[in-house]
């Protein structure tokens, strides 16, 4: 077996892909995708709080019903406009976005959000590629938000929002509508360090 991440975190999320005779070459490791939260906005470093809290494990039930595509989640107008709420909408929308490419992988979606020296996003990014080459998907989605999401900063040009999310426990399915792995199930707190450059843009995501 092959563990690949789908996400910027140790332990956040982790597919497994069964060996074959010709592997394709696997997204980032892991320890790679890591985005800790000390790359916090250096004029506003002491306002950041994130925390993490572990979830009880419960395993979802196991279906491979193929889920209908109505096309990616479009970009809600609050999310255009440069204020605290646009910020807010336009990390929702990230979220949505995730969720999205675990189900149906779209190369290009998160890479569409972000700024090409996102890290965490180009992890995502690999992830999405790799399981669209090899037609691994969920089901269901994979995150879910718990609370209402926060500004943390917020200076008009540069943005800190935290999510608080649930990250449930998945089947991964190959082509075959066979079970390859499951996701870890985890309470997350992420924070989406973002940019206005005529929109939103995604810098950094960090998850504490």
């Amino acid at each position: 077996m092959r563990v690949v991440a789908i996400a910027a975190a140790a332990g956040v999320v982790l597919l497994a892909g069964c060996d074959t005779q010709t592997d394709p070459s696997p997204p980032p490791t892991t320890e790679d995708a890591l985005t800790t939260l000390t790359a916090t906005p250096t004029t506003h470093a002491d306002d950041v709080d994130i925390t993490t809290e572990a979830a009880p494990t419960t395993a979802e039930p196991t279906t491979s019903e193929p889920v209908a595509d109505d096309g990616p989640p479009e970009m809600p107008a609050e999310a255009q406009e440069q204020t605290q709420a646009g910020a807010i909408a336009f990390a929702e929308h990230f979220v949505e976005v995730v969720n999205y490419t675990g189900i149906h992988p779209t190369p290009g979606l998160i890479s569409g959000l972000s700024l090409e020296d996102c890290g965490t996003c180009g992890n995502l990014e690999a992830t999405v590629e790799y399981s669209a080459e090899n037609n691994e998907v969920l089901n269901e989605d994979l995150w879910e938000i718990t609370a209402p999401p926060d500004i943390l900063v917020f200076s008009g040009s540069d943005a800190l929002v935290r999510v608080p999310l649930t990250q449930h426990e998945l089947a991964v399915f190959d082509d075959n509508d066979q079970e390859v792995e499951r996701t870890d199930r985890q309470s997350l707190n992420l924070g989406i360090d973002l940019s206005w450059e005529d929109g939103w843009i995604i810098r950094a995501v960090q998850v504490g």
